[in-house]
């Protein structure tokens, strides 16, 4: 704080001789030169201020980064790799696309039905129908029956990429 007054000293000394040259030799001129030395001293003493702040206030040091290692994917969020795990699973087997990707997916359709459309998943389900379409009704439909044979394929990837699409088009 002490070496503010002799750095804006320092800073504003061009510009105060300059104010002073114009107002000895082109007196006609000086009001403008008043106004931009005035907008100079203003920007000196925002500069200082800031200065200050900085000082009084100084950043947090930030922990050092981990090395970043080559070649690897980075690691996706909690859910999503759970989603995506559960989604390799609905594709290989019944049981898990009915009871585990199924709710998500419906959570997700139940969401994007009511913010978008306002329309209620399970009281309004054919206005749902007709949003989601056949394919994707017939995966998120409440009174969907469980799968006979528990260990039988689920979805293919082309089928719930489909499922995925009109999720997408709500």
């Amino acid at each position: 704080m002490r070496d503010a007054v002799p750095r804006a000293a320092r800073l504003l000394f061009l510009p105060t001789i300059a104010l002073l040259v114009i107002a000895v030799f082109a007196s006609g001129e000086l009001a403008p030169a008043v106004r931009v030395y005035a907008l100079v001293v203003c920007a000196v003493g925002l500069g200082l201020a800031v200065a200050g702040l900085r000082r009084a206030f100084p950043r947090a040091s930030r922990p050092p980064r981990a090395p970043a290692s080559r070649g690897r994917r980075p690691e996706p969020p909690r859910s999503l790799a759970q989603l995506e795990n559960e989604a390799a699973m609905g594709i290989a087997d019944a049981l898990d696309l009915h009871f585990r990707l199924r709710p998500h997916l419906r959570a997700i359709a139940a969401g994007l039905l009511e913010g978008r459309r306002g329309i209620d998943l399970d009281r309004e389900p054919e206005a749902a129908r007709q949003l989601l379409g056949d394919e994707a009704w017939q995966l998120l439909r409440a009174d969907r029956p469980e799968p006979r044979d528990r260990h039988a394929r689920g979805f293919t990837p082309e089928t719930l990429e489909r499922v995925v699409g009109s999720l997408e088009r709500l």
